[in-house]
Parts: C-alpha cells; sequence; structure tokens
C-alpha cells in the first residue's frame, strides 16, 4: 500500500523538510568559535611567558656559577676582603650610545684598583698580574657579560659569614621581565617583574 495513503488514513500529515541553517545559530557557532581561539591565544602566550622566564632563569644560573668559579679561582684576594665586604653592580643606560654599562658601589676598595680599570696596569691575559689585578678585570668582565644578558641586570657580591669565620658570600643576582603571572619576587611600578637567583659561596 502506498506510504502516504496510509498516513492520510491515519490523520497524519508530511512535516516540511528542514533545510540550512538559520542566522541565529550561525552568529551562535562564530561565538563559540571565539571564545574557544581566545582561550588557546591566552594559553599560547602564558606557554610563551614561561618558557621565557625559564630561558632567562637559565642565564641567571649558569651566570652566579661562573661568578662563583671567579672567587674561587682567586681566594687569596677575596679572603683578603673586610668581613662585611658588600660589592653592588647595577646597570645604566649611556646616554650617547644608548648601550648598557656596569656601574658599581662597594664598601670597600678592590685593593688600590677600581672597577673602571682606569688604572690600565695589568693584561691578565699574559699572566703575571696581582690578585687585586685579576679580582677587577675578572669582575669588570663578568659584570660587562651579565649586563649584556639581561634587563635592567644587578647583582651583589656579599660577605654573610659571622666575624672571624672563613668568607661566606652570598650573589644575588636580579633582572625585570614582563610576564602574565607573577613568578618573581615583586613587582615594580612600570609592570615589570623583578626576578632573582642567589646562591652561596664557602672560600
Amino acid at each position: 500500500m502506498d506510504v502516504s495513503l496510509m498516513n492520510k488514513a491515519a490523520g497524519l500529515q508530511p512535516q516540511p523538510s528542514q533545510q540550512g541553517t538559520t542566522l541565529v545559530e550561525v552568529l551562535v557557532t562564530i561565538v563559540i568559535f571565539s571564545f574557544v581561539m581566545l582561550g588557546v591565544a591566552s594559553a599560547e602566550l602564558v606557554s610563551i611567558s614561561s618558557a621565557r622566564d625559564a630561558n632567562m632563569r637559565s642565564i641567571a644560573t649558569f651566570s652566579a656559577e661562573s661568578l662563583a668559579a671567579i672567587l674561587r679561582s682567586n681566594t687569596r684576594y677575596w679572603k683578603s676582603l673586610d668581613e662585611d665586604f658588600n660589592l653592588k653592580i647595577e646597570t645604566v643606560i649611556d646616554g650617547t650610545s644608548g648601550a648598557a654599562l656596569s656601574a658599581y658601589s662597594s664598601t670597600q676598595a678592590l685593593g688600590d684598583y677600581n672597577l673602571d680599570l682606569a688604572d690600565g696596569g695589568c693584561d691578565i691575559d699574559a699572566g703575571g698580574c696581582a690578585p687585586e689585578e685579576i679580582a677587577v678585570t675578572d669582575i669588570k668582565r663578568w659584570s660587562d657579560n651579565w649586563v649584556a644578558s639581561a634587563t635592567n641586570a644587578g647583582a651583589t657580591i656579599e660577605n654573610i659569614a659571622a666575624a672571624g669565620e672563613s668568607p661566606l658570600f652570598r650573589i644575588t643576582l636580579s633582572w625585570r621581565q614582563k610576564q602574565r603571572a607573577v613568578t618573581g619576587d615583586s613587582e615594580d611600578a612600570s609592570g615589570n617583574l623583578i626576578n632573582q637567583y642567589q646562591t652561596l659561596v664557602k672560600l
């Protein structure tokens, strides 16, 4: 028997076929897709920021270990410093060239020499230098490399040993970095996070 005749006999009316999609459905799909893509983009930015932070911390770790090796390689000099010795290194920007340069302040002069190497009396590569000359040259080279490696780089070398004990130097490296999540120690007014890395060196 014909199906249409059976439907008519049962009082059933054929339903019109639904074809295509409405404008509302299209808009809803676009909105959902947009939210998904925003989430993907946000996750990607966080991933990039985390990778940048991890890379910078690796550089800081390597730089701190290099500085520790410098102190250990010249113990004769570094053990001769005052018990409260504290050397601070900061980044300054040259007004003419715009280059990042090292600036220093210290509780004790490094022998009769300064960290600007104004004496010019020692060629460390040729050997035969006094311990204080070696210390000045090593610190100058190290600080120039560190300042070039990070944004607003800073460092301190401080003897935290008790009076009468062998020197215990605390090395603290700091740098600023823009990130989406707070992973550093504090945050400055410009929105750059201040990150730090510390290590101890016993002589």
